[in-house]
């Protein structure tokens, strides 16, 4: 949300940006993908409302670790 400037932290990021490099994944979930191109950038969910970045094995906690609606691990891992 900072890098979108939706928080207080806005400045920081994009002095952070400044001084990173990042690499980019390629949103495969078309859907999403058209809702982010049509200004959603901020979008972590697919349609069912679970964030793919909480959607692995690795460590899957079954509550959102932050707000709900952006970080829904789903049900279980891979759901």
């Amino acid at each position: 949300r900072s890098l979108c400037g939706e928080t207080d932290l806005s400045a920081q990021a994009k002095e952070v940006l400044q001084e990173s490099e990042f690499q980019i994944v390629v949103n495969a979930n078309p859907v999403s993908r058209k809702r982010v191109e049509a200004g959603d950038f901020c979008l972590r969910v697919n349609p069912d409302g679970v964030d793919l970045n909480r959607n692995w094995a690795e460590e899957w906690q079954p509550s959102a670790v932050l707000e709900p609606a952006d970080t829904n691990p789903g049900p279980s891992p891979f759901s």
